[in-house]
Formats: structure tokens, C-alpha cells, sequence
């Protein structure tokens, strides 16, 4: 059976937070990486490493605080690695997937970016940042 639940305004403004800080995190890991490469000189290697656990701790903290307003803790820290982890390796499989089949990098690229916000948003919805499965 289809479920007729409506969405509220409250998921609507919740899911809004989180798009906004995807897009702070995106910000701050491009601007970060580019700044350690440019004015101090690290390799790129080490440059994108610190610019994403400089991000990855910034969108943890927010998502936390004001997307789900929810208190920070070790156990949703660890729930948040794991679905980051996995949204890595969903990527790595949508590229190599998109590349066997013939389709272009920029076909891929487009799926990633319209697929893993929803996955993402949903798995951190209902699991994450969620009381119940704490």
C-alpha cells in the first residue's frame, strides 16, 4: 500500500538546512584545498586530505546542530562515517558503472549529484540523526 503521509513544512525547512550546509561543506572544502595548495604550498594529496576532514567535521556538526537539531555524540558521529563512507563508494560505483557501459563522465557526475543528496538526506534522516536508533 502507498503511504498518503504529507510532508510538512518542518521537513521542508529541515531538508533546506541540510542542502544549505551541503553546499557550505562544498564550499568550505574547495576554498580550503585550493588555499593549502596556493598559499602554503602543500601537495595536492595532502591538501585535499585536511580540506576533507576540515569539512567532514563541519558538516558533521552542523547537520547535527541545526539541520536535525539534535545533540552531538560518538554514536551518530560513527553513523555519519559509515553513510559517508558509503556515499564514497556508491560514487565509485555510479562512475564505474556509467564508464562500463559507455555512458559519459558527465553523465555520471549529474546522476551523483542528483541521486546522493536525496540517499543521503533520507539515510541521515531516519538513521543518523534519528533518537529512535540511538
Amino acid at each position: 500500500m502507498y503511504s498518503s503521509k504529507k510532508v510538512t513544512w518542518e521537513e521542508i525547512q529541515e531538508f533546506g538546512r541540510f542542502a544549505v550546509v551541503g553546499l557550505l561543506t562544498t564550499l568550505i572544502y574547495f576554498f580550503t584545498a585550493n588555499r593549502l595548495m596556493l598559499i602554503l604550498a602543500l601537495s595536492p594529496l595532502l591538501s585535499n586530505l585536511l580540506s576533507f576532514v576540515i569539512s567532514f567535521i563541519f558538516s558533521y556538526v552542523l547537520q547535527s546542530i541545526w539541520s536535525f537539531k539534535v545533540k552531538i555524540n560518538k554514536s551518530r558521529f560513527v553513523r555519519f562515517s559509515i553513510i559517508s563512507s558509503a556515499n564514497f563508494t556508491l560514487i565509485l560505483v555510479i562512475t564505474l558503472t556509467f564508464d562500463y557501459v559507455g555512458f559519459s563522465n558527465e553523465k555520471a557526475i549529474l546522476f551523483i549529484c542528483l541521486l546522493l543528496p536525496i540517499i543521503s538526506y533520507l539515510f541521515q534522516k531516519y538513521w543518523v540523526f534519528n533518537d529512535k536508533t540511538i
